[in-house]
């Protein structure tokens, strides 16, 4: 695919909605900063995407953590408990990404409250790239919209480090606008035959921060949209599963304690969850939390 064709696409499709200001430079958080003449946007009603079952089983139902920018290109954000379905502005000059990031104030195992709890943060987000998943006066978001918010935000991110930098990098950085990329063609990607199976499958397994860095650096580059590259970690189970990630894509796993499982591990800590506690690891080591600890 090609570079231009996928920072054009927002562009066209923005041209439908009435533009009366120019999208801000990003903050340091990566959405925007305020803009002057703001369109007054409508209100949207946000749909959380239903958590993996395995979730919900194990830690009782999530709280969320929302993300977006209004209708000044202001970055908002605002906690929900489950079930809820807030009202947002969001803005309308280009495509702009909506983060929603399951948290829990206080996990529910075995049946009753065992005092611990999970950050935002911790577990993958899901997400919606606006007005892209846009039904009428609501934002569906999903999943698979996650990734794609998470690598807007890795692109903008990546953007503001290179035009801190050389002159050059400014330059390159400058045409490579997030709000321009080919969101859609991004999300078909992803579920196409062009990427290797088991990134079909858990889209969670790319190194999405280095894959936005290289984008600014040198365009998109679909060839580049792989795994990243883990090594085995032998761990002894510490309690019995079930057993599963932060991915709402990856399976859950059957481990009982005593067991020994070899976990694809990288530099970067992840996680590792049971009704008991988690784990997080690295490809050289590992600390066991019990809830209420």
């Amino acid at each position: 695919m090609k570079q231009l064709s996928y920072f054009k696409t927002a562009r066209a499709a923005a041209r439908k909605i009435r533009i009366s200001a120019r999208v801000c430079a990003f903050l340091a958080g990566a959405f925007f900063a305020s803009c002057a003449e703001p369109v007054i946007a409508p209100s949207y009603r946000v749909n959380f995407p239903e958590p993996p079952a395995v979730w919900t089983e194990t830690l009782g139902p999530p709280s969320w953590e929302l993300f977006w920018a209004d209708g000044r290109g202001i970055l908002r954000s605002a906690r929900y408990p489950e079930g809820a379905e807030p009202r947002i502005g969001l803005a309308q000059e280009l495509a702009v990404p909506i983060l929603a990031r399951p948290f829990w104030p206080s996990v529910v195992s075995g049946g009753g409250r065992a005092g611990g709890r999970l950050q935002s943060g911790l577990m993958k987000s899901a997400g919606a790239i606006f007005p892209f998943d846009a039904d009428g006066d609501s934002v569906r978001l999903s999943w698979e919209g996650g990734v794609s918010a998470e690598f807007y935000l890795a692109l903008a991110k990546a953007r503001l480090a290179r035009q801190a930098g050389a002159a050059g990098g400014a330059s390159s950085a400058a045409k490579r606008r997030p709000e321009r990329f080919n969101w859609p063609g991004f999300r078909a990607l992803l579920g196409s035959g062009a990427v290797p199976e088991d990134l079909r499958e858990d889209p969670w397994l790319a190194d999405w921060e280095a894959l936005a860095a290289k984008t600014v650096e040198s365009g998109w580059n679909s060839s580049r949209v792989k795994p990243a590259e883990r090594a085995l970690f032998a761990v002894t189970i510490p309690a019995d599963g079930p057993w599963f990630g932060a991915s709402p894509f990856a399976p859950a796993r059957s481990w009982k304690a005593g067991e020994r499982a070899e976990l694809p591990a990288r530099e970067i800590p992840e996680l590792l969850l049971s009704p008991s506690g988690y784990l997080k690891y690295t490809k050289s080591d590992y600390v066991w939390h019990e809830w209420g600890e």
